[in-house]
């Protein structure tokens, strides 16, 4: 990511739920905040967790 290389691959969202817990992408934003980046990123909110 701090080299600039590293793209979202198959468009796979950061989900979350309605009460704010993540559900999917943990890593990449702990990876984004490692390297003190930001990027724009689909987010989707999710009834259940499933």
């Amino acid at each position: 990511m701090r080299a600039g290389r590293w793209r979202e691959k198959g468009g796979v969202p950061i989900i979350i739920t309605p009460t704010g817990e993540l559900l999917n992408g943990q890593h990449r934003l702990t990876a984004l905040v490692r390297a003190g980046l930001s990027m724009t990123m689909r987010v989707c909110v999710r009834e259940d967790k499933q």
